[in-house]
């Protein structure tokens, strides 16, 4: 039950997201969208509809390639990068890579985040994101499944149950908004947390978007995100109110 709970909770939250879009008119400018928003309440039918759309099996089954040592710069944590770029192509996302080299503790690792976003010609993003590497220690087999393969696998496990959906559209703003994925890499701290041996991954891609320059009249790049929220608060608050 707490599973299902945690899944089709999800899902809400980016039907919930998505519904808060208002309506524009022509001579608006996309970046004046943001000030349309509005609250929008779904009806008891389509929530209901929309927490249906998880499948606590289907969950499984895309949780099992993450439940393994993945730690940063390691083979397995490649494998597993390799699943999330398949699986997302395989649904009809575009995947993006930013791959780097950062010094840690121990010595200089390669690093990959994974952007995949749904709708790449959109100017706006709703974006969910988690991380996907696995915290190491010297003398434990740690696969750390709730934090964070479950909330990798609740990400796609999303894009899969919301794919008819997608294809439909949700409105007049459909076509300018997207939703985007992105899968960190090297969140945890390879010793201690400080602000060098942490979020490897998410200082990178943060330091990235801040130095890309968005011209007004193109969609080219990632800095156009209206929403960053991690699948791993979604999670607590789901638990802690279900």
């Amino acid at each position: 039950m707490k599973w299902r709970t945690c899944v089709s909770g999800a899902i809400l939250s980016v039907c919930l997201a998505v519904t808060a879009y208002g309506k524009l008119t022509r001579a608006e400018h996309w970046s004046e969208k943001r000030l349309k928003h509005k609250h929008k309440l779904l009806t008891s039918e389509r929530l209901k509809r929309a927490a249906g759309l998880a499948d606590i099996d289907l969950f499984k089954q895309e949780l099992k390639p993450f439940l393994k040592v993945r730690v940063s710069g390691t083979p397995a944590n490649v494998e597993v990068q390799e699943h999330i770029k398949s699986r997302m192509s395989s649904l009809g996302w575009q995947v993006e890579e930013d791959s780097f080299v950062d010094t840690t503790p121990y010595e200089d690792k390669n690093f990959n985040n994974i952007i995949a976003t749904y709708n790449p010609q959109a100017r706006r993003r709703l974006v969910l994101a988690c991380h996907f590497d696995s915290k190491y220690f010297p003398n434990a087999h740690f696969i750390a499944a709730t934090d964070s393969a479950v909330p990798c696998a609740m990400m796609i496990h999303l894009a899969d149950s919301l794919k008819e959906l997608l294809k439909k559209g949700s409105g007049d703003g459909a076509k300018d908004i997207s939703l985007q994925l992105i899968f960190f890499d090297g969140e945890e701290a390879f010793k201690h947390w400080t602000s060098t041996d942490s979020i490897y991954g998410a200082r990178h891609l943060a330091a990235k978007l801040e130095n890309t320059k968005f011209p007004a009249e193109s969609s080219d790049n990632f800095n156009t995100n209206e929403l960053h929220r991690m699948v791993g608060i979604i999670y607590n608050i789901i638990y802690r109110f279900k």
